[in-house]
């Protein structure tokens, strides 16, 4: 070992361009496409999207298509909305932070239009069609999480994985040859180097010699490696998930109904984070030299692009005068993805010489742009849904959805350990909505909902331990080690309907969601051992913190009848 002089050898970027193993996918990457919250039209926002036996509105039509069957109308509508979005972490209860940015958009659009006479009295059968765009998601927020005296570091969790991986560092070092992406960045960036005596076993770079003029000052006796200080995560996220629904459907004598859609997505997400730790050793005064100061910061940036192909199918009947019933069931979507990140590794010894024996303490390491493609499968999900009406004043709706997020899949051989732990560790959400709608006079409505989501994310994969550690391995997409796990979202909303004018409406909902969930900067591992059964590298566990994302939201839809 030497931390006075050291040449890194630098990464050659060229042969980094267009590397698709580099950027390996990860349970994230089909969670990310997952993620729901209330969206549509105000009507059915003000209701917590308990809309699915409501029908006669676009929403409640992208939830089971035979809602379509009640128009007797045409309708144009369009929707828009503007929030903020607040992130609040809490690490064990010792450091918290906040961060928060505005958003908004044109967030609806849709044409409705009956394609037979709805009013004529010799068919008992009506036809309608219908279009529509709805953002189904917003990405947009920023979020910080710091640690104060963590009990591992990053460097750590890198250098048991390049262990577990057993690829000598003249492997390890060339990207054209390395079978750990993360490793060589992190062993030509100065992270990691390897254990005297192996040239396939690696240790953290942030260690300290006990003392400074020892004979052999870096041997292994002689050698404390450092815990961090401090760490500290700062992620923004930005984009959004929009979902184009294309309708038929109709119904027999106002009492059955029934509608099927073509349904494609489309994604666009870009992210941008930072992990940084602090490192200090201080020696004893009667050895009179400066003390260790190390930093690290591994940094990526990522923007995906890409979309999804299903369909919807749902029936509804009516009961009595009494309200309806509905279910509905959206198939598995198939999507492609196209992708480009880069990462960039910085590392800081306050007594690191170049080869010239100069002072050189920050090193910097970074690759060019890097594409990939990928496709995925994700999951179907039913729903089932209630509606009793209120005498001629209005309504009560109940929604239940399920769907198994454990069956989501990246597609492809090279997959299987993503694939399994999805299949391990996620399992059935659940999702409850109840929706009011009033009407106290002629042309107004009131109305409020609530709704409840859990995580879909099985306990024992979870494995939760007293101040949110993770003490098993949470696959990495590629270099971004941090990971989001979401407990749950829950969301309550209020809102008015009025007419304007003639047929047309002017509808206004104020939604408050809530996402519940725990941030890691990097995940743990088991030990790593030999044949003999010797640990070669120790188990590693990551400290995360509490996090909560909250948007408070106003949506506004004006609908045009003719």
């Amino acid at each position: 070992m030497s931390r006075n002089k050291i040449v890194l050898p630098l990464l050659a970027t060229s042969l980094l361009l267009g590397v698709s193993v580099a950027m390996a996918q990860a349970p994230t990457d089909v969670y990310r496409n997952n993620m729901r919250e209330t969206y549509g039209t105000a009507r059915a926002q003000g209701m917590s999207n308990a809309v699915g036996a409501l029908g006669a509105d676009p929403t409640a039509v992208s939830v089971n298509p035979a809602g379509i069957g009640l128009y007797r109308s045409s309708e144009v509508t369009f929707g828009f909305n503007v929030g903020h979005v607040k992130s609040s972490t809490n690490w064990q209860d010792k450091e918290g932070a906040d961060m928060s940015r505005w958003v908004g958009n044109l967030d609806h659009l849709s044409i409705i239009f009956p394609i037979s006479n709805p009013y004529l009295a010799t068919s008992d059968w009506r036809v309608v069609m219908g279009a529509s765009m709805s953002s189904l998601y917003d990405y947009d927020r920023d979020y910080e999480m710091r640690s104060v005296n963590p009990e591992y570091s990053l460097s750590e969790y890198i250098a048991n994985k390049a262990t577990l991986v057993g690829a000598p560092y003249n492997t390890l070092r060339n990207m054209s040859s390395s079978p750990y992406f993360l490793g060589t960045m992190a062993y030509n960036g100065g992270f990691i180097e390897t254990r005297p005596g192996y040239d396939d076993v690696y240790v953290p770079s942030t260690y300290a010699a006990i003392n400074p003029f020892a004979p052999d000052k870096y041997a292994e006796s002689n050698v404390t490696y450092l815990k961090p200080d401090a760490g500290r995560l700062n992620v923004s996220e930005k984009g959004s998930r929009k979902m184009y629904d294309f309708t038929i459907g109709g119904s027999w004598a106002d009492k059955v109904y029934f509608g099927a859609t073509l349904r494609t997505t489309s994604s666009a997400y870009a992210r941008s984070s930072v992990y940084r730790e602090d490192f200090h050793y201080t020696y004893k005064p009667n050895y009179n030299v400066e003390n260790q100061v190390y930093y690290t910061e591994l940094g990526n940036s990522l923007t995906v692009a890409g979309g999804t192909v299903g369909a919807s199918f749902g029936l509804m009947a009516a009961v009595g005068d009494f309200g309806r019933i509905g279910i509905s069931y959206n198939t598995p979507q198939f999507g492609r993805y196209n992708e480009v990140f880069s990462t960039t590794i910085q590392w800081y010894n306050n007594n690191r010489t170049n080869g010239k024996g100069e002072l050189e303490p920050l090193y910097t390491n970074g690759t060019d742009d890097m594409t990939n493609t990928y496709n995925l499968m994700l999951p179907g999900d039913l729903t089932a849904s209630a509606m009793v009406f209120l005498g001629g004043y209005g309504m009560v709706t109940y929604d239940f959805n399920w769907r198994d997020l454990g069956s989501a899949r990246l597609q492809g051989s090279d997959f299987q350990d993503a694939n399994q732990f999805l299949k391990e560790d996620y399992g059935s959400q659940l999702t409850h909505r109840v929706g009011l709608e009033i009407r106290p006079v002629s042309g107004f409505y009131l109305r409020a909902g609530y709704s409840y989501s859990d995580g879909g994310l099985k306990s024992e994969g979870i494995r939760p331990q007293e101040g949110n550690v993770m003490a098993y391995d949470y696959i990495a997409s590629g270099a971004i080690t941090d990971a989001v796990l979401r407990d749950s979202y829950q969301t309550i909303s209020a809102g008015i309907g009025c007419r304007l004018f003639g047929r047309t409406t002017l509808d206004l909902s104020y939604v408050r969601g809530k996402a519940s969930e725990r941030v890691f900067p990097f995940p743990g591992t088991g030990e790593v051992k030999d044949q003999s059964g010797q640990v070669l590298a120790p188990g590693i566990s990551s400290e995360g913190a509490a996090m909560s994302t909250v948007t408070n939201r106003m949506v506004a839809s004006l609908t045009f009848r003719f």
